[in-house]
């Protein structure tokens, strides 16, 4: 998914805007918001992969093993 607008309260992917839990201390950039989209879906992805983490995409829920 596509970072398209970064505040310090919230990120929009493409339609759909995400609030962080507390508002950031300082601004990031659009490009650094997208590289921190990308690397924690790349790592959810690598653990979904090792079957730590399982998904059903018909619930769209996550439950990760300890």
């Amino acid at each position: 998914m596509k970072v398209t607008k970064v505040t310090r309260e919230y990120f929009v992917l493409e339609d759909e805007k995400v609030y962080f839990g507390e508002p950031l201390d300082h601004d990031l950039t659009v490009a650094e918001m997208q590289k921190l989209w990308d690397d924690a879906n790349a790592h959810i992805n690598k653990l979904i992969e090792k079957g730590k983490v399982k998904y059903d995409p018909e619930k769209d829920k996550t439950k990760v093993e300890a």
